[in-house]
């Protein structure tokens, strides 16, 4: 059926190859699901030379050059660049440009330049303090570290209600050994079991490193009190070992409960150690 679609595409561009809008849809369906890189490129080039100053067509073009497959990273960041002439208050494209300096050549240094320039611009997007304090948080960096502490925590006093950014501030606490701090914002991340889902891997280690910090019967009230409980129950039950309470779970669950209690163990034998 793409093959459809793209015949239908090129059908209507004979007719109107003055559509920017036709390329770009060509364009996206080469890209995105015909996996034809090079076909695509051209489409998008297509549509900046009807109209030099689309930004949506330049972020295009640089996010798939920036693809995995394609690596490009040189001409990427340029098209970046140049969407953010004519459109430099767009979040995404900030983050991407970001996100481009570490897979570019993993410097961090360069992606925190291009961050603080980010920010200065738009000083109260919590959205893009959040994403950005997300970005270096990955990396897990030591000094850009503090650096995306300080821009979670911008984020938090934008927008205190977001469970999202409450879960980024309370990612980046746990990492620098904040455990109490943490625990204040990580209860309105797991408040949000939908969310909870999708940074399954980082909740459950959110809370091995709360606990390793000495907080661990505090991280499994909070825990156990949530709507998250129930699709973390291996981390409840690896939580309650980890207290010393007595656990009767099926042997599939106590197993990862028990490798659960040991990632603890073993987290806070390098803080003791520190």
């Amino acid at each position: 059926r793409y093959d459809e679609a793209e015949e239908a595409y090129r059908k209507a561009l004979e007719l109107r190859p003055e559509s920017i809008r036709g390329w770009m849809e060509l364009g996206h369906l080469l890209y995105e699901k015909m996996k034809r890189y090079g076909e695509a490129e051209e489409a998008y080039r297509k549509a900046i030379c009807l109209k030099e100053d689309h930004s949506c067509a330049w972020f295009y073009l640089a996010r798939l050059l920036s693809d995995e497959n394609i690596r490009q990273y040189e001409d990427a960041e340029k098209a970046y660049i140049e969407a953010l002439k004519y459109e430099n208050n767009d979040t995404l494209i900030w983050q991407e440009l970001i996100r481009l300096q570490f897979e570019k050549d993993g410097k961090a240094s360069r992606a925190f330049e291009v961050a603080k320039e980010c920010v200065a611009r738009q000083p109260e997007d919590w959205k893009l303090f959040n994403a950005i304090a997300w970005a270096f948080f990955k990396e897990g960096r030591g000094y850009y570290l503090r650096e995306a502490e300080i821009w979670a925590c911008k984020a938090v006093k934008l927008e205190p209600n977001d469970a999202g950014a409450r879960g980024t501030y309370s990612c980046i606490l746990g990492g620098v050994g904040k455990g109490q701090e943490a625990l204040g914002h990580v209860k309105f991340f797991v408040e949000n079991r939908k969310l909870v889902e999708m940074y399954i891997f980082d909740a459950m280690t959110l809370f091995t490193r709360i606990a390793a910090l000495g907080f661990g019967r505090e991280a499994l009230e909070v825990l156990q009190a949530s709507p998250s409980a129930e699709i973390l129950e291996p981390l409840v039950v690896g939580l309650r070992l980890f207290v010393g309470e007595d656990v009767k779970v099926a042997a599939e669950i106590m197993e990862v409960g028990k490798d659960v209690m040991k990632r603890i163990q073993e987290r806070q034998d390098k803080v003791q150690d520190k």
